[in-house]
């Protein structure tokens, strides 16, 4: 195993652990929204576990499919599912910003992993 995709995993993981744990309690959506936190969970889950593939497995599909799910990270509160229109409620307040900050990273962090895949291949 590369040294490089044990770091990359590990902290994609955490941050995706992050995700699944902080819709679940202090970036707890609103009641009616428990379909939203169901599905941050179930996208922050997924994500962990391809980052953890990658650990294992190097290659190019791992950093990419994790991309792709930090990707659905940031749409799912707002664009994908509705939350609340009030701009107090928890909703925007605390899920929305968590979902899209550290989908952001995830996103950041894969496409780096992903460079230094491809560019790992090129050399080889």
């Amino acid at each position: 195993m590369k040294k490089r995709n044990i770091v990359f995993g590990l902290i994609i993981g955490l941050m995706c652990i992050v995700l699944a744990l902080g819709v679940q309690t202090f970036a707890k959506p609103c009641v009616h929204d428990r379909k939203l936190m169901t599905l941050l969970t179930v996208e922050g889950g997924a994500v962990a576990v391809l980052a953890g593939i990658g650990m294992i497995r190097p290659g190019l599909k791992s950093p990419f499919l994790a991309a792709i799910g930090g990707i659905l990270a940031i749409l799912t509160p707002g664009t994908l599912m509705k939350i609340c229109a009030d701009e107090m409620m928890r909703c925007q307040v605390y899920t929305r910003p968590t979902a899209v900050v550290t989908g952001a990273l995830i996103v950041a962090l894969s496409l780096v992993w992903f460079g230094l895949e491809l560019k790992h291949r090129e050399h080889t």
